[in-house]
């Protein structure tokens, strides 16, 4: 429990600026497990501080996803349900610059996505943009990867999205 309250505050520390800027309020922040191994801190941001189902495909509101890799070791490919969801809003540079990226990810790494109506979203790795979308696609399919229909796990899911 400690870890986990060190871990997603460092995670908080690196996107809470840009959040308070943008005028966004966390909705949750969680520790992604598998076998008893601490993999991600994700955290979340909209404008009302809630994530319900339907604001996972509402392309009028701001949103923000934070991921900090936490799990010390090589990190596999891409998982498949990630492309998935992925691999159709990126343009085949993209994709092979995102995969590329994923495969030199680790532990202390943080990725934040931003999606602004007026602007698109935005990937950024620690301080170097790393994506770009003029529409929502690419934070839908970030979105649909943690909390969509498929979810990476649907208990983590249900500890953003509220009914």
């Amino acid at each position: 429990m400690f870890t986990h309250l060190l871990t997603t505050a460092a995670l908080l520390a690196a996107a809470v600026p840009a959040a308070q800027e943008d005028h966004l309020t966390l909705v949750n922040r969680e520790v992604r497990e598998v076998m008893w191994k601490d993999l991600y801190a994700v955290a979340v941001w909209s404008e009302d501080g809630e994530l319900t189902e339907d604001d996972l495909y509402d392309d009028s509101r701001p949103k923000r996803l934070a991921v900090e890799v936490i799990y010390d070791g090589a990190l596999p490919d891409i998982p498949e349900s990630w492309s998935h969801e992925l691999k159709p809003e990126l343009s085949e540079e993209q994709w092979k610059l995102l995969a590329d990226g994923y495969r030199t990810l680790e532990k202390g790494d943080k990725i934040v996505v931003t999606y602004d109506p007026e602007t698109g979203t935005e990937m950024v790795q620690g301080e170097q943009d790393v994506l770009s979308d003029e529409g929502y696609g690419l934070m839908k399919g970030f979105l649909d990867i943690w909390f969509g229909e498929d979810p990476i796990s649907e208990d983590f899911r249900e500890e953003f999205i509220q009914d």
